[in-house]
């Protein structure tokens, strides 16, 4: 939803974002052409892979909460107005 939204660090929630929607991917594709190739569970190459990416998808994921948090500080001025919610539900 904050994709086309206009606000203080727009680009870092992008990358964020996208870091987000492709790190786990990328994680399957590597133990899968892993296991493809018959390689042995060499230490470094699936585990250190693994771990970076496991690694870099929870820096965006703290980076986008943090993000979340520091958008609190500028609300515009809408957001405190009282919503009459009996002029929306119907009751009688």
């Amino acid at each position: 939803m904050g994709w086309n939204f206009l606000f203080q660090g727009q680009i870092a929630w992008r990358v964020a974002s996208l870091v987000i929607l492709c790190v786990p991917p990328v994680t399957a594709v590597i133990f899968v052409i892993r296991f493809l190739r018959g390689l042995g569970p060499e230490l470094f190459d699936e585990w250190g892979a693994t771990s970076i990416t496991i690694m870099i998808y929870i820096v965006a994921r703290i980076g986008l909460i943090a993000l979340m948090f520091m958008s609190l500080q500028s609300l515009p001025p809408g957001v405190y107005d009282t919503v009459a919610w009996t002029r929306f539900i119907p009751h009688y």
